[in-house]
């Protein structure tokens, strides 16, 4: 089996590079038709004479992350040259910057476009991957998205970067968001959960820009939080070292549609490296963990978050107790081969 790699995919994004490293493994062929900036003339032809010269023998064109203005063009290509073509789409371009980022009112005619771009893409590809169930119904109910045309495949994590790495004792107890402040994210109710908290003897330690980022650092601002710190954004390789010193890793909060349906990278990268994730309980993260066996869940306010840190606290036993659990499901269903085995296997069913 020969896998093209097509479009404006995002080399170095997580689930890319698990994918690929999930191939190699199972050593499968991948080829790459990649041009990383789909607003500029060369874009398109660029990937068409990489195919040709290429792809044409691959089995399967697979556009990845971020691949959403490349899907009707690898569709041509699968019809001239007899390819399956598989999407990953990860989001929704609609939900990701109309509901969630709220760049655009949803009366809007870029929100419109929006909608008929996300329904074109899912009706041209053969086979759809999603990572949960409940994003699966978002898809369906918004864009007519069928079951027959979707695989559920997790996101997992990168197991070789992500390896634990036993913590100093007599350290306080670290709490670490990273990410790109979203509204999905709620980092606005952690820095809250950290005013309410403030006495406690925990180091809030906050890492990227985005959004919401101003909003949560004039808040800490505010309200006199010394014990927290505000890091710009790192390459992950950085990154990692944070969150292997960390005891409480935050996943979202934001009570937004977004954060319903999907598992965030940072839930599966916490729960990789054996940590206690706390996040927002719903029916996409119930799909895969259990509460209080391999994670924390809470609602999405300030009250609940800081309730849920404070029982760990007050039982430091149990973080490690839940960080061994996290460990053993990430080892048992998320790590890249297995999410590479469902993968292989739901592209040899289509080529039936």
């Amino acid at each position: 089996m020969t896998i093209c790699f097509f479009g404006s995919y995002e080399r170095n994004y997580s689930k890319n590079v698990i994918l690929l490293k999930g191939l190699k493994k199972k050593k499968i062929k991948v080829v790459h038709c990649h041009h990383p900036n789909y607003f500029t003339l060369s874009h398109y032809p660029s990937l068409f004479w990489q195919f040709l010269n290429k792809a044409r023998d691959a089995d399967i064109i697979f556009v990845a992350f971020f691949g959403h203005y490349d899907v009707w063009f690898a569709w041509i290509l699968g019809k001239i040259f007899k390819k399956k073509v598989i999407f990953d789409p990860l989001v929704s371009i609609y939900n990701t910057r109309v509901e969630d980022r709220q760049y655009f009112k949803k009366n809007s005619l870029r929100a419109k476009f929006y909608i008929l771009f996300d329904r074109l893409n899912v009706h041209l590809a053969e086979l759809v991957l999603l990572d949960t169930y409940e994003h699966f119904k978002y898809f369906q109910k918004m864009f007519g998205l069928s079951e027959r045309k979707t695989a559920i495949v997790r996101v997992g994590a990168d197991e070789e970067m992500l390896v634990p790495v036993k913590k100093h004792a007599n350290q306080p107890t670290r709490a670490l968001f990273y990410g790109s402040y979203q509204p999905s994210q709620g980092a606005l109710r952690i820095i809250q959960s950290a005013n309410l908290l403030k006495k406690e003897d925990i180091a809030w330690i906050f890492i990227g820009n985005g959004q919401q980022r101003a909003l949560v650092e004039n808040y800490a601002k505010i309200k006199h939080l010394k014990k927290t710190t505000f890091l710009e954004t790192m390459p992950f390789q950085e990154l990692v070292k944070y969150i292997i010193n960390a005891d409480i890793i935050f996943g979202v909060f934001g009570n937004t549609i977004k954060s319903k349906m999907v598992i965030h990278n940072k839930i599966y990268q916490g729960t990789a490296l054996g940590k206690v994730v706390i996040t927002q309980d719903t029916k996409a993260v119930r799909e895969i963990f259990t509460d209080k066996k391999n994670i924390i869940l809470t609602q999405p306010n300030k009250k609940s978050i800081s309730e849920g840190i404070i029982k760990l606290l007050n039982n430091k036993k149990e973080i490690q107790r839940i960080g061994r659990g996290a460990r053993q499901l990430f080892l048992k269903q998320l790590t890249s081969k297995q999410i590479t085995d469902e993968l292989v296997a739901k592209f040899k069913k289509l080529m039936l």
